[in-house]
């Protein structure tokens, strides 16, 4: 099976007065690197999570917060299509 490599940078938001937070989600190999507001790092089998774990350190409902950002829709999109690509 043939890997598209990703990386995408997004810049989720909660409610406020919770701080921006800077996410980096790349693909290596078979699996999915998340870095969150550039030091919590975490590897897992889907982007999701990779990013889930990657945020889990900021709080639970900071997590849930930054899960429901609207601006993951391009980089969803993005990791959907890379998906649908290497399946083909």
């Amino acid at each position: 099976m043939k890997t598209l490599a990703l990386d995408l940078q997004v810049t989720l938001h909660g409610p406020p007065p919770a701080p921006a937070v800077e996410i980096r989600l790349r693909r290596v190999g078979e699996r999915w690197v998340a870095q969150a507001a550039g030091v919590h790092v975490a590897v897992g089998a889907t982007a999701r999570q990779a990013l889930t774990a990657a945020i889990r350190p900021l709080g639970e409902s900071a997590s849930r917060a930054l899960l429901a950002d609207l601006a993951l829709l391009q980089p969803s999109l993005a990791v959907a299509r890379a998906g649908a690509a290497t399946a083909g």
